[in-house]
């Protein structure tokens, strides 16, 4: 990583309540953006990109050390299906503007040579893209669930004796 980026692991206390701790990487944020423990002690807000459109004001909640706005964070968990152990990556684009992405790199910890099943990995279509894990079954949407719910009924209906 370069001094423009860093990456937190994720906990699942932190996914469960919605935090990325950043207490470990204070310095990496301007310092008058570290506030108190409540808004009347709010520091400098911050700009937070999550990508799709979700860009946020948040200060840093200092006793804390996770970032105030925590229904942004959430919802990206959420978005990205975050698990313990994955890896956030928070990129600083200029002072007081971070963009926050999934972390795609992936450590292999199979001996060289050991095959390994590759994970596709997409490029969203926005002019700020960014890369993240493929779902095969996202994005077939609706039509998709239809047919395998037209599937279903058929199997359903031979099986316990409709014409």
């Amino acid at each position: 990583m370069d001094k423009h980026t860093i990456t937190i692991e994720l906990t699942q206390g932190a996914i469960n309540n919605g935090y990325l701790k950043l207490s470990r990487n204070l310095d990496f944020f301007p310092a008058d953006a570290v506030g108190g423990p409540n808004l009347s002690s709010a520091g400098r807000t911050l700009e937070v990109d999550f990508g799709r459109g979700l860009t946020v004001n948040s200060d840093i909640a200092g006793d804390k050390g996770i970032l105030r706005e925590r229904a942004a964070v959430r919802s990206f968990m959420s978005r990205e299906r975050a698990t313990a152990g994955s890896k956030v990556r928070i990129t600083k684009l200029k002072p007081y503007r971070y963009a926050i992405s999934m972390d795609s790199v992936e450590v292999s910890s199979e001996p060289e040579g050991t095959a390994r099943q590759h994970v596709p990995e997409v490029v969203s279509g926005d002019s700020r893209s960014r890369r993240h894990r493929a779902d095969p079954v996202r994005g077939l949407g609706l039509l998709f669930k239809l047919v395998l719910w037209g599937v279903g009924a058929v199997v359903a209906i031979r099986m316990f004796g409709g014409n």
